[in-house]
């Protein structure tokens, strides 16, 4: 997180537009300050918070914050963002550039558009001066952050509360322990409240109160399982998602191990004996150039049709698995998983039948 510098006034620098129709338009775009230091506009260190309100607006519509040159060039000044949408009244920082050593303010604009042409249908700008002031340092303190319940199952309403002082924004986030997803940093202003569901599937969740680059705070609450594990819990880190399904699943046993296919999925999931270890394909893997055309061993097997093209496309899982030993059978699986993966990688907790009744503990990942 890059090092915030507030170097204003805690004053307010307000548009105020009325809405007299039902057309879309800008009705708030604000500024927590009266000024911004030179020096720190040269350096590219200031951050402006600001505030906003848009009325009659329709999904076709979004937000850009731009400012505006004194050679009439009109620049994009958001921080960087993966969603392009921004919502209809929020609070959000914007980075102004450095106009040149002349100008005495910088105008910051607002701009209300259609989002697949282009076309500006409503404005609003601010004016902030310049002033080459030395700013007094202020310090930050976190005086209250708390979370409650601090032990809470899965599911359940968790309230954070917080009080800052020296800064008028602060970032939120939490991280789900265990398979350790984190989710995205939301802005909340210094002094507020904030209720969100105790994840699902983790043991604890921390959460993380970040006031600037070196004053933080972090609160862990203990989570309890809402829902049991169908068979004795190996996992300590995680919780499954919902409680056992009765799914269609086929199975085949080979030298060194087995292959599966269950409804949930449409990956391929082999296991190797000699290295304990699960390996999972796309069912519609490409095979490889040159397809295997030997002869099958007297007592031994093809694999069955839904296997066969992994098996005979890919040396190593022919390498790894060996031959058939049985044809393949379909069955009833009991299965649970965990819900909790990082990003498109789904890192698993899994537990599951096999068609002799024999339960797999296992974390399995798919992408």
């Amino acid at each position: 997180m890059q090092k915030m510098v507030f170097i204003f006034c805690f004053l307010f620098s307000v548009i105020t537009i009325s809405s007299q129709s039902n057309l879309p338009q800008i009705i708030r775009f604000e500024a927590d300050y009266m000024q911004i230091n030179r020096a720190d506009l040269v350096t590219g260190t200031v951050r402006v918070p600001v505030r906003w309100e848009v009325v009659n607006r329709y999904p076709i519509m979004n937000l850009v914050f731009e400012q505006i040159l004194p050679d009439g060039r009109v620049v994009n000044v958001e921080l960087p963002r993966s969603n392009p949408w921004v919502n209809s009244n929020e609070v959000g920082i914007v980075v102004p550039l450095n106009p040149e050593n002349t100008m005495a303010e910088i105008q910051l604009q607002l701009r209300l558009y259609y989002f697949l042409t282009g076309e500006t249908i409503d404005t609003a700008t601010l004016m902030i001066p310049i002033t080459d002031d030395v700013p007094a340092t202020t310090d930050i303190h976190i005086n209250s952050f708390s979370v409650t319940p601090t032990n809470a199952i899965g599911g359940d309403l968790l309230t954070i509360s917080w009080d800052v002082s020296g800064v008028p924004f602060i970032d939120l986030s939490t991280v789900h322990m265990g398979n350790r997803r984190t989710e995205h940093a939301t802005q909340y202003a210094n002094v507020g409240t904030v209720s969100f569901s105790a994840p699902q599937g983790v043991k604890a969740v921390e959460v993380l109160l970040k006031a600037s680059e070196n004053v933080e705070q972090v609160i862990t609450v203990g989570l309890s399982c809402s829902i049991a594990w169908f068979s004795a819990n190996i996992f300590e880190d995680s919780c499954p998602s919902e409680t056992v399904q009765n799914i269609n699943a086929t199975y085949q046993a080979f030298e060194h191990g087995y292959m599966l296919q269950h409804a949930n999925t449409d990956n391929l999931w082999f296991y190797v004996y000699t290295t304990d270890t699960f390996y999972v394909r796309p069912s519609n893997m490409i095979r490889d150039a040159n397809l295997f055309s030997g002869t099958v061993p007297t007592g031994l097997y093809l694999p069955a049709d839904n296997f066969r093209d992994l098996w005979t496309g890919s040396v190593f899982v022919r390498d790894e698995l060996g031959w058939a030993t049985s044809p393949a059978q379909t069955y009833t699986m009991q299965y649970q998983e965990s819900i909790w993966g990082l990003g498109t990688k789904l890192n698993r907790d899994r537990q599951f039948t096999l068609p002799d009744g024999t339960v797999i503990s296992a974390s399995i990942s798919e992408f």
